[in-house]
């Protein structure tokens, strides 16, 4: 089964209904359970607090509630090797990305998957350590 780990950007954009064409199929296969959604709680922290000014506290959370439910959905638990690696990528790549973005691509490449980003930093990032990255610029609103 596929893995998938949507960064925050990513995800808000599924919760708008409002993924770019490249990337429906794939938010499909999550929704019905045909591919693993990974999901790790400093992301739901992240998702849910930079969806708040759209959509108000009790919607966001609803909405994170929601993306947990999702068949397959992994909630991975955040071990000391998973700390130890975003740590080393954060040291690394300190300028550029968040300590979200190095936990994602520590998750992401301890369970081969597949990230789906807006976020050039993190597409540049997941290239130099051989993660599979699909971006796309976030859309101009």
């Amino acid at each position: 089964m596929k893995h998938y780990l949507f960064d925050t950007n990513a995800i808000s954009l599924a919760f708008d209904n409002a993924l770019p064409e490249k990337w429906v199929r794939p938010w499909k296969e999550v929704r019905m359970g045909n591919g693993r959604l990974l999901l790790f709680e400093p992301l739901v922290s992240e998702t849910y607090y930079k969806n708040i000014p759209k959509y108000g506290k009790k919607a966001s959370k609803d909405k994170i509630y929601w993306l947990k439910s999702l068949p397959k959905t992994k909630i991975h638990q955040i071990d000391d090797n998973d700390a130890i690696n975003a740590g080393d990528i954060k040291v690394q790549y300190s300028r550029k990305l968040s300590l979200v973005d190095c936990f994602l691509l520590a998750v992401a490449k301890a369970n081969s998957a597949k990230v789906f980003t807006t976020d050039p930093s993190v597409r540049d990032t997941a290239r130099d350590m051989n993660i599979n990255i699909d971006y796309l610029p976030l859309p101009k609103t």
